[in-house]
Order: C-alpha cells, then sequence, then structure tokens
C-alpha cells in the first residue's frame, strides 16, 4: 500500500519554492510518517486513510470525488509534514553537538525567519486539514467509508463539529483546525454539563441524530445556531484558562497552539488584568447565549414535541412587574 507522498514533485506541488527539487525525499519522509499517524489520522479516521492510500496505489482509475480528496489530504499532510520537518532541516549533529553551517554563499537561516515560516506554516497546514474536514462534513454521502466510520459517528455526537462550525458560532476562534483539537474536550464537557440537561436528553440526542442525517426541520434549523453559540462561548471560556494566551504589541490578545513556533511572548495568566477582562467577556457572552437558548426554546416549545417548557410559575419574573399580582406594594427610596 503507497504512501500518500512519495516524490519531490508531489511534495513541490504544494509546498512550491520552499522545498528544493533536489532534495533528498527521504530527508522529510520520517517527518510526512509523523504528520500522518499524528494529525491526518487523527483527523479523518483509519478506515478513510487506508482507503485514500488504495486509491494512491491505483491513481489512474479512481473517481473524480476520491482523487479530489486525495489532493486535498496530500496537502495537508505536505504542510504538516514540512511543519514537522522545519526545525530540523538546518544544523549539523557532530562531536560538539548542533552546529550551523556556513559557506561563502550561504547563511544559517535567523532565528525570527524561522519562527516566521513555522507559524506560516502551520497556519497553512490547519487550514488545508479543515478544508478535508469541511467538505467531509458537508458530502458524507460521497464517502462512505467515512459516514461509517467511527470517527465520524464520533464527531456527530458534539453539536458544534469542525473548527469552521466553531467559528460561526464563536468568531474569536477564527476557525483553526488546531484550536477546534484543543477546546474538543471542553465542547464535550460543556455540552454534557450544560447544554443536554437544557434541551433534555431525549431531545438532544434526537437532534444530534438528525444533525447527522441532514434531516432537520427548518424550526430545528433556526434553533441550531443559538445551541452552537451557548456551547461554543460556554466551552472557550472553560478553555481559556488552560490555553496559552499573549498580548500583542496592539494590546490585543493571541491564543497560541503547540504548533505556532512563538517563543518570544509573554504568555498571559488569570493574574493579568488584560487577560482576565477578555475571560470574564466570554464568560457573560457564554451565559447570556445559554439564557438566551432557554428563552427561544420556552417561547417556540410548540414546535418542539420533545422539549419540556419551563413551568410558568419558576420562569423568572421579567420587567415590567404586574403589581396586581400582590396585596402589598413596598418602595423604597
Amino acid at each position: 500500500m503507497a504512501n500518500l507522498l512519495t516524490n519531490n514533485q508531489m511534495l513541490r506541488q504544494f509546498l512550491g519554492a520552499a522545498y528544493s527539487a533536489s532534495d533528498d525525499i527521504n530527508r522529510i519522509a520520517p517527518y510526512l510518517d509523523l504528520a500522518e499517524t499524528t494529525y491526518i489520522e487523527k483527523a479523518i479516521g483509519s478506515e478513510l486513510l487506508t482507503h485514500l492510500k488504495t486509491v494512491a496505489d491505483n491513481e489512474n482509475s479512481a473517481g473524480a470525488v476520491d482523487k479530489n480528496m486525495l489532493t486535498l489530504v496530500r496537502r495537508a499532510q505536505a504542510f504538516y509534514g514540512y511543519w514537522l520537518y522545519l526545525p530540523y532541516s538546518t544544523g549539523v549533529d557532530g562531536d560538539n553537538g548542533l552546529q550551523e553551517s556556513k559557506t561563502e554563499r550561504t547563511q544559517p537561516i535567523r532565528q525570527a525567519m524561522l519562527e516566521k515560516r513555522l507559524a506560516a506554516t502551520a497556519d497553512n497546514a490547519s487550514k488545508a486539514l479543515e478544508g478535508v474536514l469541511l467538505l467531509l462534513f458537508a458530502k458524507p454521502s460521497d464517502f462512505p467509508t467515512w459516514e461509517g466510520s467511527d470517527t465520524y459517528k464520533s464527531a456527530c455526537e458534539l453539536f458544534v463539529r469542525s473548527a469552521t462550525e466553531l467559528k460561526k458560532a464563536c468568531p474569536y476562534t477564527r476557525g483553526h483546525h488546531r484550536l477546534y483539537l484543543s477546546l474538543r474536550e471542553y465542547l464535550q464537557e460543556r455540552q454534557r454539563k450544560s447544554i443536554v440537561p437544557l434541551l433534555g436528553e431525549d431531545f438532544a440526542n434526537g437532534l444530534l441524530e438528525r444533525m447527522r442525517d441532514d434531516t432537520l426541520s427548518d424550526d430545528e434549523k433556526r434553533l441550531m445556531p443559538y445551541i452552537q453559540r451557548a456551547l461554543a462561548y460556554s466551552a472557550y471560556a472553560d478553555a481559556l484558562l488552560f490555553l496559552v494566551v499573549v498580548q500583542l504589541p496592539n494590546e490585543g490578545l493571541r491564543i497560541l497552539s503547540e504548533f505556532d513556533g512563538i517563543n518570544n511572548q509573554r504568555a498571559l495568566s488569570d493574574q493579568d488584568e488584560v487577560f482576565c477582562k477578555y475571560h470574564g467577556k466570554i464568560t457573560s457572552e457564554g451565559e447570556a447565549y445559554q439564557r438566551e437558548l432557554k428563552r427561544y426554546l420556552d417561547a417556540n416549545s410548540e414546535s418542539f414535541p420533545d422539549y419540556t417548557p419551563t413551568p410558568e410559575g419558576q420562569k423568572p419574573q421579567r420587567w415590567p412587574i404586574d403589581n396586581s399580582k400582590y396585596n402589598t406594594v413596598i418602595r423604597m427610596r
């Protein structure tokens, strides 16, 4: 069974001039293999990866759908493999440890340039893999191996299934697959603790099943953004304390993943005022979106037979208060 990337021509199809045509493919091959097992297989599942390797063995006779998916996955693997390879692409291990080589015509790459290329490569890799997942979730029936895989079934257990859906619900996350991976456990836990109890287990499971099968009713499609906003903001707030957050020169914040390759900025913590304000803002918005979801469900409960609305007597008091219901009204100054 062939590897997805086997020669320099394939690599240069995606990396362009960043990868030398004269370089030995065997130097980068271990990192391509590592990218496959660490990122590609975890994202698309072993079943689809095996299927794509079979397609690569007989690419000339493959269908257009499989060929397109093979190209998209190859692009993601090329960038992830190159990102893993970059720190080891310069320097020579000798008797005196790691040394940089220098000739009359070449100079060792500056640290700032290396970090810039690492960050750009990680970004391209993330976007390439997100493009793969976006197509797989949009048209699962085109990929029966994916549709029947445990990876797809596991992803469909969440109301937010990809970085694209996460960005749509919470724009702060910016649609990066690597950040989605960092948030996935927090999405699972927040859905279990807050969203499912609010919807009711039967209603929540039914929605997830119809979402997977693309059979949501029009009313349920209108409900879905309320669910996804409440889940995404709340999970993002939960995760912020455990993510690496740095402050930029313009006073903005940036969430870093382990892939960014940026190590010259001070990480913020829950002791920093700017971080606390940001975390408080996200937390407040998450709580507000959960209340908004509850109000929307109660107001439209007739459209959702599996949902049990809040009894009238237990609903929070809304302004203006009807004083006619009380025997005595006390006015305080």
